[in-house]
This record gives structure tokens, sequence and C-alpha cells, in this order.
């Protein structure tokens, strides 16, 4: 069965892995720390949200509750804040 899967363990393998991360790393070199680390904790939600419209899976009120709660977290903390003087 593992011979049978060659393809698919060598796609996910070189594609998933290797492309896709040294594609991050290329589009995070020039960004903040700070903004690359909340844009990348949105990483799950992109995950869930991909796999509800390209695949047809489906999300619980929880799960769904869950994404809404991590964007907008991550959507305050860009916010600034004004400093008292």
């Amino acid at each position: 069965a593992l011979w049978e899967a060659r393809w698919a363990l060598l796609y996910t393998g070189m594609i998933s892995s290797g492309v896709a991360y040294t594609l991050q790393i290329v589009g995070q070199k020039d960004t903040e720390p700070t903004t690359a680390t909340l844009i990348m904790s949105l990483e799950s939600v992109f995950a869930a949200l991909s796999g509800w419209l390209l695949l047809g899976e489906t999300m619980t009120g929880k799960e769904l509750t869950g994404c809404v709660l991590v964007f907008v977290a991550v959507f305050l903390a860009q916010i600034p804040i004004k400093k008292r003087t």
C-alpha cells in the first residue's frame, strides 16, 4: 500500500513542505516579526475556511466561533494604542 501511495507522498513531501515553506519565507523576509507572527496565527483559520470552501467540509458552530475569535483577536492586536504622555 505504501508503494501505491508514492506519488501522493512525494507530492506532499516536495510541494507542500518544500515549495510552500520556501514561498512563505520569501514572503515574510521583508515583514516585521510581529506582523508576520500575527499573520501566521491565522494559518489555522485559513485552513479551516479553505476546507469548507474548496472541499465542502462542514464546520460546527464551535469551530466557526473559534475562527471568528482568532480573526478578531489578530485584527485587534494590530490596532495601535495611544500612549499617555
